[in-house]
């Protein structure tokens, strides 16, 4: 079972390469689109992936969406593919809330609604996106953003969230 991308291929190519027999499942937790686009050799990747991915037993995804995507991109065989949505134990977290414990060091107040976001603070994972859009639902919605992450665009993202006027409403609460 691999769970990241080039990790992913490995155990694939070496399944295929060695003629193992053996079970590979791989969980692709990205738009796959936007992933191979980042990076250079774009057409190069994806018919690596194509021709690899056929040799997975099976592949798992977090959210529909991404399998869709994947499944469009890379065109692998839909009856591999599942949905296993990220496990959150959100009955811990509404504990933590009702009792004021902090989280990472920051008291959050809950007397508006929060939307939280999770992820590596990089470029492609579209943080800078989520704030832009926290900018314009806070203008019909009293509401705090919650960003549990850390990365190199931390900083970036904190100063996008100051120049839209926003930043006294979200919370980078960290890894």
């Amino acid at each position: 079972f691999s769970t990241m991308g080039f990790t992913n291929l490995v155990c694939l190519m070496t399944k295929v390469i060695y003629n193992f027999k053996i079970t590979v499942f791989i969980h692709e937790a990205g738009i796959i689109r936007d992933q191979l686009s980042y990076y250079h050799f774009e057409f190069f990747k994806r018919n690596i992936y194509r021709f690899f991915c056929r040799y997975a037993d099976g592949i798992i995804f977090p959210a529909q969406a991404v399998k869709e995507d994947f499944e469009n991109y890379i065109q692998t065989e839909p009856y591999k593919n599942r949905v296993i949505p990220t496990p959150s134990d959100l009955r811990y977290i509404d504990l933590k809330l009702l009792k004021g414990d902090p989280f990472n060091g920051h008291h959050l107040r809950t007397d508006k609604n929060a939307i939280v976001s999770m992820g590596r603070l990089e470029k492609i994972k579209g943080f800078d996106l989520g704030i832009k859009a926290f900018s314009k639902l806070r203008e019909d919605m009293p509401c705090y953003y919650w960003i549990l992450g850390q990365g190199p665009e931390e900083q970036n993202l904190r100063n996008l969230a100051k120049a839209l006027g926003v930043a006294e409403d979200i919370i980078f609460l960290g890894f």
